[in-house]
């Protein structure tokens, strides 16, 4: 990572984290294991991101797995 990171990268690291917490939190509390498991992936994987938009990109790809698989499983 570049010594000097934009500003995209610190508001998808920041939102990121903060869903992510959130999500893990109520996966502990509910005893359940995909939004336990999706909270801190949401929380960790995008700051591996060197670039903003690759961060915003990979937040939204866990974001959208999640659903995808929440609907899944539901049925």
């Amino acid at each position: 990572m570049d010594n000097e990171v934009s500003g995209l990268w610190w508001l998808v690291a920041i939102v990121a984290s903060a869903v992510g917490a959130a999500m893990a939190l109520y996966g502990i509390r509910q005893k359940a294991s995909l939004p336990l498991v999706f909270g801190i992936a949401m929380s960790v994987i995008p700051m591996m991101a060197s670039y903003g938009w690759a961060a915003a990109a990979l937040f939204f790809a866990i974001g959208a797995l999640f659903l995808l698989l929440r609907s899944y499983l539901s049925d």
